[in-house]
């Protein structure tokens, strides 16, 4: 379990504070239950307006894909951050259209 993820899920009982060293069993399947509920929440919706991923839930804007205009799109990694940037070109000026961040942590 990574290091700062113990105190998530530590208990209090009469005799100290207890934090667990490897994931408990009943919390592995945490991550496929939370994504069964919101695929269920969102289904009418995913795959036309929204993407829904474990970490992360995207809202699509449904009007720019219809303009038939360029879009650009600028992609930065490190070794602890990816970011991607969609822009597009109004009268010689970009304009933000999406940005997403996600930095990356350790296996």
């Amino acid at each position: 379990m990574h290091e700062n993820d113990k105190a998530k899920i530590s208990f209090i009982i009469q005799r100290g504070t207890y934090c667990y060293k490897v994931m408990p069993s009943r919390l592995k399947n945490a991550g496929a239950t939370y994504q069964r509920l919101v695929n269920k929440i969102f289904k009418e919706q995913i795959g036309k307006t929204m993407e829904v991923y474990l970490d992360d839930m995207l809202v699509k804007a449904s009007q720019w894909p219809l303009l038939c205009e360029d879009l650009f799109a600028y992609l930065a990694v490190s070794d602890s951050v990816v970011s991607s940037t969609l822009i597009r070109e109004k009268l010689g000026a970009q304009h933000l259209v999406f940005y997403k961040l996600k930095v990356l942590l350790g296996a």
